[in-house]
């Protein structure tokens, strides 16, 4: 082999070397958004539910009902499914509230609105994936009101995370949700289900009629989408009045 020949040679091994690194580290990262305010689930169910379903980060909607409180369940359930975790209260006091748990380290995380005349049920959180902050909200608005507040909320979301990927898992009591979601998209948000053309209704979980649930993506998240829909797992849809969903990411 000549000298021109070894040389090209090493070349072509470091790109394939480099390339080979680069799938290697691409994570596929499942994000899961569960209505838990289901009157009667345990927190044992709700664990033995999520272990089957394997999330990433996983959206804990109203998480109430349950005999250890709030936090106390959350921390509990992480524990078991060896995932970090962030809990916020609906108010100061509160037994029941929103929760974020991740096998991604959890940087920091805040309550959604700062207002206590106007709080809204939801977090944010500022989870690290790899060499990137992904930024994880979930919203709960329970009323036509709330909805509307939440458009402002997330509209500073939005404008919050301009450099980095959003993710915002939304579930809603009520018909209120396309009026939520129609605002959300003129700030700058996109209904993943309609991206990947896999819409689904959601509630009630037994026979759905409605789409009630909801995972939004700005347009950093766009490149790495890979698929959505209900999760199909029969012991989580059974911890919830809503369908369980799941979006799935690649990066």
């Amino acid at each position: 082999m000549t000298t021109r020949s070894r040389i090209a040679f090493s070349a072509l091994c470091v790109l394939l070397l480099a390339a080979a690194a680069s799938v290697a580290a691409a994570a596929t990262v499942k994000f899961v958004n569960v209505d838990a305010a289901l009157s009667g689930v345990s927190t044992q169910q709700m664990k033995s539910a999520l272990m089957y379903v394997h999330p990433d980060v996983l959206a804990l909607q109203e998480l109430q009902n349950q005999a250890e409180g709030g936090r106390a369940a959350v921390e509990s359930m992480a524990r078991s499914l060896r995932m970090y975790f962030a809990y916020e209260p609906a108010y100061s006091g509160a037994d029941y509230g929103s929760a974020i748990l991740s096998r991604y380290p959890i940087v920091k995380s805040a309550p959604l609105s700062g207002s206590a005349v106007n709080k809204l049920l939801g977090m944010k959180a500022d989870v690290r994936i790899g060499r990137q902050i992904v930024k994880v909200a979930l919203v709960r608005p329970r009323d036509a009101a709330e909805a509307a507040y939440s458009e402002g909320v997330v509209d500073k979301l939005v404008k919050e995370a301009a450099n980095h990927n959003l993710i915002l898992m939304a579930s809603f009591d009520s018909k209120s949700a396309m009026g939520s979601v129609k605002a959300w998209g003129r700030a700058g948000l996109q209904d993943a289900a309609v991206a990947l053309r896999s819409a689904q209704m959601t509630y009630p979980a037994g026979k759905p009629t409605e789409r009630l649930d909801y995972i939004l993506i700005n347009p950093a998240v766009r490149p790495h989408l890979k698929a959505m829909g209900v999760v199909k797992n029969a012991q989580l849809r059974g911890s919830s009045q809503h369908m369980p969903i799941q979006l799935t990411v690649t990066y």
